[in-house]
């Protein structure tokens, strides 16, 4: 489609970050995502052409509209000069719309975008030359079809 826009987004990230002491700190943002010409889908009807053949014509257009937000939080503590922990939060929301207002096809919000997660990462340096570092993570669920889930990730 030669009229299709450039996607823009205008993003605004507001951060702290406390140090209690040489070992343990507190990481908090919040932000705010305003997003334009966003590329969608749009699906015509289906319709045979003079040889009978069904043409299911799909077309991409940049009408949409919409606005993310979120807050992330990461508390870190070395419990030793070997041995860090990180404890991670994060809510996210989205929100699409087309030019007349009507939410976007496939709601994105909730068909593509868990709101929370949770994270828990374990760095230890065994040697010079060996290390183990694991990780744990909550994601919430995904629309009604994808289910929340824990996974548990060594490395």
């Amino acid at each position: 489609n030669p009229n299709l826009k450039y996607e823009r987004v205008d993003s605004l990230e507001l951060g702290y970050r406390w140090q209690f002491d040489p070992s343990v700190g507190i990481d908090v943002t919040a932000f705010h995502n305003e997003m334009r010409n966003l590329s969608g889908s749009l699906q015509p009807p289906p319709y045979r052409d003079a040889s009978g053949r069904t043409i299911a014509p799909i077309g991409i257009e940049t009408n949409g509209r919409g606005h993310a937000d979120g807050t992330e939080f990461l508390l870190t503590d070395a419990i030793t000069t070997k041995w860090n922990v990180a404890l991670g939060y994060s809510f996210f929301q989205l929100y699409a719309t087309d030019n007349q207002g009507l939410p976007s096809s496939g709601n994105v919000d909730r068909m593509t975008t868990p709101r929370n997660q949770l994270q828990f990462r374990t760095f230890i340096d065994l040697s010079t030359h060996f290390e183990v570092d694991s990780a744990a993570y909550y994601v919430s669920h995904i629309a009604n079809t994808i289910p929340a889930c824990i996974c548990r990730i060594p490395c």
